[in-house]
């Protein structure tokens, strides 16, 4: 089925990604790299990382409850009223930072947190 497939496949790439992100972080690494260099890798790794291992935890619950034969998936299916179910409850912090991150990515903030970080002073 093409969703083990796709939950193996998020779950590895999520590790490799993460493996990457240990080396880097060493600090013999680190030394040889630039301060602009470093915050792009650890920027676009870490949330490259961070949506693999969303997806992963999605398929996960997808692939468990048998989604698409057997009715909606776990993930998106309130078994009680007022708890989390244990499919649910990896996609909690996953998915706050991303409603976080959103208006950070707006054009209009964005330039502007960009030009703070290159120097820029607003008075």
């Amino acid at each position: 089925h093409w969703m083990d497939k796709a939950f193996m496949t998020a779950g590895v790439f999520a590790f490799t990604v993460l493996v990457i992100l240990g080396v880097l972080s060493l600090p013999s690494v680190t030394a040889s790299l630039s301060w602009r260099e470093f915050r792009l890798i650890q920027s676009f790794l870490g949330w490259t990382a961070l949506s693999l291992g969303t997806l992963h935890c999605v398929f996960a619950g997808m692939v468990e409850t048998g989604a698409m034969r057997d009715g909606p998936p776990k993930v998106a299916t309130w078994m009680h009223c007022v708890f989390f179910d244990t499919k649910q409850i990896p996609l909690l912090l996953p998915g706050i930072t991303f409603l976080l991150k959103f208006p950070l990515i707006l054009p209009f903030v964005d330039s502007r947190l960009s030009n703070i970080r290159s120097g820029v002073v607003y008075k």
